[in-house]
C-alpha cells in the first residue's frame, strides 16, 4: 500500500510541475496561418482604377477564386486585397477606407460594390449590356466573335 501511495505522490508532483510550467508559458499559439503570405505566393494581379472597366470584374473574380482556393477567411479578405490595389484604386481606397470599414455590414462583397460603384458606374455596365445586346458577327472570325460574346455575356440582364 505504501508503495502505491508513493507512486501516485511521485505521479501527483509531476502533474503539478508541468502544469506550472504550461502555466509559466503562457496559452499556447496555434499555428497561425498567414494568409497574406499565401495569397502573395500566387502572386494575384493589382488592380489600378484605369481603362477598361472589365479588369475590374476580373481582378474581383480572381481574388474570389483565390480566397475560395486557400479558404481565406472574411474577416481577412478586404484587408489583402486592398494591398493589391494601385494608383487611382489605391488613393481612392486610402480616402475611403475609414468610412467604409465603419459600416458593421462592411465585408468582402461590399468591398466589390463599393469598388464597382467608383471604377465600373451603372452607366457603364448598361453601354456593355447594349454593346452585347447588339453584338453582330461582322467580318469577325467565329473565334473572335465568340470571345467577344463570352467576355460581353457577363452584361446580359437575362
Amino acid at each position: 500500500m505504501a508503495d502505491r501511495n508513493a507512486r501516485i505522490d511521485a505521479q501527483l508532483r509531476n502533474l503539478v510541475r508541468v502544469t506550472t510550467n504550461l502555466a509559466r508559458r503562457g496559452p499556447s499559439k496555434k499555428k497561425s496561418v498567414d494568409w497574406f503570405k499565401r495569397v502573395s505566393d500566387s502572386k494575384p494581379p493589382s488592380y489600378d482604377g484605369k481603362g477598361d472597366p472589365v479588369k475590374l470584374e476580373n481582378w474581383v473574380r480572381d481574388f474570389e477564386k483565390l480566397f475560395d482556393a486557400i479558404q481565406c477567411p472574411d474577416n481577412r479578405k478586404v484587408a489583402i486585397a486592398a494591398y493589391y490595389l494601385k494608383e487611382e484604386a489605391d488613393f481612392w481606397w486610402s480616402q475611403h477606407k475609414e468610412t467604409l470599414m465603419a459600416r458593421p455590414d462592411f465585408d468582402w462583397k461590399a468591398f466589390g460594390v463599393a469598388m464597382k460603384e467608383k471604377f465600373y458606374p451603372n452607366f457603364l455596365r448598361r453601354q456593355k449590356a447594349t454593346e452585347f445586346d447588339e453584338l453582330k458577327q461582322g467580318d469577325m472570325t467565329v473565334e473572335q466573335y465568340y470571345e467577344k460574346f463570352v467576355g460581353l455575356m457577363k452584361f446580359a440582364p437575362s
